[in-house]
């Protein structure tokens, strides 16, 4: 039950980093076309 715990945490965490880069990158975007 724990390792399964783990993953998910790490996959979650691994979501969320993708997230905020691609947030960060849209941003960075609208900076330069504005």
């Amino acid at each position: 039950m724990q390792p399964e715990v783990e993953v998910l945490t790490d996959h979650n965490e691994l979501i969320c980093s993708s997230f905020i880069e691609h947030i960060a990158n849209t941003l960075n975007l609208g900076v330069v076309y504005n």
